[in-house]
């Protein structure tokens, strides 16, 4: 899928602006990227446009941590106070993915 497509799924799901919407899936992918490990970060780079891999560096060790931690990490990157209000735009972001699958 391409960049544009990819952003523009988000923007409409989450009902968002462009600007809102490129960054919440770049805080999206590079949170994503503490939780997986590098090679499951290659794979799903892989599968996405070129412009998204850069966001999907895992260079450090993967780190375990819930849904509720992940969502306090990307409020914190997106700063942003109502973590609530990220709860169906992360859904969108792992919804626009090729397979819908989470990771």
């Amino acid at each position: 899928m391409d960049y544009e497509r990819f952003v523009n799924l988000v923007t409409q799901g989450a009902g968002i602006d462009r600007a809102s919407a490129e960054r919440t899936v770049q805080a999206t992918l590079e949170t994503l990227a503490q939780r997986i490990s590098a090679g499951e970060a290659r794979d799903l780079a892989s599968q996405l446009a070129p412009e998204l891999a850069p966001w999907l560096n895992a260079t450090q060790r993967s780190q375990r941590f819930d849904v509720d931690e992940f969502i306090r990490r990307l409020a914190g990157r997106l700063q942003v106070d109502d973590e609530t209000t990220l709860r169906p735009r992360a859904r969108r972001v792992r919804r626009a993915r090729p397979s819908g699958r989470a990771a």
